[in-house]
């Protein structure tokens, strides 16, 4: 198998112009997808437990607050979720509890965990804003 100096294309390419096209390939392959316009987003109101998503980015407001020292668990469900889909996510919330969020994605579901760490204060005025890359 032969090694290939990702950061150094011009080794590969006649004219320098070409291995500059050749670095930025795979980040504008991503453009298409992360393009502001193709990226709609979806407002989901007082959500508990599983939620079923119909856009790649959104906000979720979580109606009931999380007790100390008790965790949340919420499933967001679209059937272009696959083992290796990325999500990225914002937790903010109205009190000064301290927190732990992890997620993970299956087939189908990407779990996110939110974990209040206080032993006193509850978690209120939940918001998850997040973007999921299928």
């Amino acid at each position: 198998m032969a090694f290939i100096d990702i950061f150094n294309f011009k080794k590969y390419f006649s004219k320098p112009s070409d291995a500059q096209v050749a670095r930025y390939g795979h980040v504008n392959a991503l453009y298409d997808q992360l393009a502001a316009g193709n990226l709609t987003s979806a407002i989901y109101p007082e959500v508990d437990g599983d939620v079923d998503i119909t856009t790649p980015a959104g906000t979720l407001f979580i109606s009931n607050p999380i007790p100390a020292s008790d965790l949340l668990n919420i499933n967001l469900n679209n059937s272009k979720i696959t083992t290796t889909s990325t999500i990225v996510f914002t937790v903010n919330h109205g009190s000064s509890a301290s927190f732990v969020t992890q997620a993970s994605a299956d087939n189908g579901v990407i779990n996110i965990r939110v974990t209040n760490t206080s032993l006193a204060e509850p978690m209120t005025d939940i918001n998850i804003s997040y973007i999921i890359v299928y």
